[in-house]
């Protein structure tokens, strides 16, 4: 199979100071555009990282490097001016650049030639804020959670705020940065102006719906705790998201088969939600002696969209995932490594991830 990348080249590159947002952000573009069949070198400057320096982060760095690396020609142990020359030799010969301002800027001498002549070609610069604001505060993941209004709807109101699980922001960020870079590649003609990404413009766009019921004069969702619409409360052995629409109240009061649910104060969407605290006290008692398989059998039963809440062993050794093929084990220098896909097919086919390359090695002959 063909892929829809196969012959493209892509360089990926981040400041060796750039936050770590950021360069989530770029990688996970570049590992899509690997998948989809592109060449990516991907420039590692040495020097200060933007990592904690605790055995948590680096274990999470491991696993980031298997995730993000796959499928890529990874150059490292270069900094300073000789990470600048690299950058702009290579970029040289690439249809596309991800990076940042400091890629932009180290190959503005190829960007002046243009980069490989007579070829579709793309500049994405990902920062954390916009560009007009890059340089007026620090950021990070969690800040931006917070300045776009994401954290106002997760939580409780009488705790801290609460960080968003994993890198849903960042992650985001690189959909929308390989987005822009594939649009570009639509363009032929003169090299066109750069794709701009921020981590805050794409978590305002994530939050778009608080941001128009705002527009319209109402009041947007904000951190209830338990008296969400649809909560997530205990079972016997884990989690269950209570998810259900108002035509379906009746189903899932009868199979919950709790008397006090009948009461007719539960009985009309606003009465639900003027107790909702109390519902998902009710919901939790419900289903306290019931295991995440048996709600879920329910939920299938009735025909309720329940969600239990699964951990990523268990979510790798799902029946549908296994049926579609999601997790696919990749090779590395360490052994076989379970990953996910991307969730595309093209033709009928999939889009196995590539090998996971080395940790810290520079590949001399990635550029050659």
């Amino acid at each position: 199979m063909t892929r829809p990348l196969q012959g493209r080249v892509v360089l990926e590159a981040v400041s060796a100071r750039s936050s770590w947002g950021v360069r989530l952000a770029v990688a996970f573009a570049g590992r899509i555009a690997a998948d989809l069949g592109a060449r990516v070198i991907c420039l590692q400057p040495a020097g200060e990282s933007a990592l904690p320096d605790s055995s948590a982060a680096v274990e999470e760095a491991s696993a980031l490097h298997a995730f993000l690396g796959a499928g890529k020609n990874i150059v490292t142990g270069v900094a300073g001016d000789a990470a600048t020359a690299l950058a702009r030799e290579l970029a040289g010969s690439a249809n596309a650049l991800l990076g940042d301002g400091w890629l932009r800027d180290a190959a503005a001498d190829a960007l002046g030639r243009g980069l490989i002549a007579d070829a579709p070609r793309a500049i994405v610069q990902m920062s954390m804020l916009p560009l007009q604001h890059a340089h007026d505060r620090p950021a990070s993941e969690f800040t931006v959670e917070a300045e776009s209004g994401l954290l106002d709807l997760v939580g409780d109101d009488g705790r801290e705020p609460v960080r968003l699980a994993g890198h849903q922001v960042a992650y985001s960020a690189g959909l929308a940065a390989y987005t822009g870079m594939v649009a570009a590649f639509c363009r032929r003609g003169p090299v066109p102006a750069p794709v701009r990404v921020s981590l805050l413009e794409t978590a305002l766009w994530l939050n778009w719906k608080n941001l128009a019921t705002v527009s319209i004069g109402e009041m947007p969702a904000t951190r209830s705790g338990q008296a969400m619409s649809w909560p997530v409360v205990r079972c016997a052995d884990g989690w269950v998201a209570v998810v259900y629409q108002p035509h379906e109240w009746e189903t899932l009061r009868d199979m919950l088969g709790d008397p006090r649910l009948q009461e007719p104060r539960f009985s009309t969407p606003a009465g639900r939600a003027a107790h909702a605290a109390e519902l998902s006290a009710l919901f939790e008692a419900s289903l306290t002696n019931s295991t995440r398989a048996e709600v879920n059998a329910l939920a299938v039963r009735h025909r309720l969209p329940l969600g239990v809440v699964q951990s990523a062993g268990e979510l790798a050794e799902d029946p549908h995932y296994k049926a579609r093929g999601f997790v696919h084990s990749v090779a590395s220098d360490a052994g076989n490594v379970s990953m996910p896909r991307l969730p595309v097919l093209w033709g009928g086919e999939l889009f196995a991830p590539g090998r996971i390359p080395a940790r810290n090695v520079q590949e001399e002959e990635a550029w050659a």
